[in-house]
């Protein structure tokens, strides 16, 4: 009985200090954009090309915003890089990116992100993407890798391309896509 009551206190202990983990940041911490990337690769219309889509989702409570009047801004830079199996860029964007939030509240909210998509022609072949975000307040930045392979469609009868799971699919002129958190890899 003893043990099931250490048990029980041990599991309180451990998800207290899971909720409590944010309020736990370091002053290192701030300012360091947290993201998630998403890579899919579709059958391309263009002749013997297969496309790569690159998704990354930007949370407003990593990004370090600076008041402006009764605005908050944030400002960063995104650079992708796409390498090929000897590790030669064979692509390479890069450009910057301005948030607009209207309360503070917004600036830390967990619920609140940017979401960036950038299409690529490519070679059918393995690559090595990089994306890599820098905070233009703090320059501070994070940079994650993923390895992809796009497959050569063109001699297929049956293919398929990559799987897109969405939360919430918005039509509007733009063709603005949301999706869930959940379907991004750290």
């Amino acid at each position: 009985m003893r043990n099931f009551f250490y048990i029980i206190i041990l599991s309180m202990t451990l998800q207290i200090a899971s909720f409590s983990q944010v309020e736990l940041r370091g002053k290192e911490d701030i300012g360091v954009p947290n993201f998630y990337i998403d890579a899919l690769t579709f059958y391309s219309l263009t002749s013997s090309l297969g496309r790569l889509d690159l998704y990354a989702q930007i949370y407003y409570n990593d990004l370090y915003f600076v008041k402006n009047e009764n605005v908050f801004f944030a400002n960063f830079e995104i650079t992708i890089g796409i390498y090929n199996t000897s590790e030669e860029l064979v692509k390479e964007k890069i450009w910057n990116e301005t948030i607009q939030a209207n309360s503070y509240n917004e600036t830390i909210s967990p619920n609140h992100y940017k979401l960036n998509h950038q299409s690529f022609l490519l070679v059918p072949n393995r690559y090595n993407i990089i994306v890599q975000i820098r905070d233009n307040h703090t320059k501070k930045q994070k940079q994650i890798s993923r390895s992809v392979e796009i497959r050569d469609y063109t001699n297929q009868k049956f293919f398929a391309s990559d799987l897109m799971i969405l939360n919430k699919l918005d039509l509007t002129l733009d063709c603005c896509i949301s999706l869930s958190r959940h379907s991004f890899n750290k």
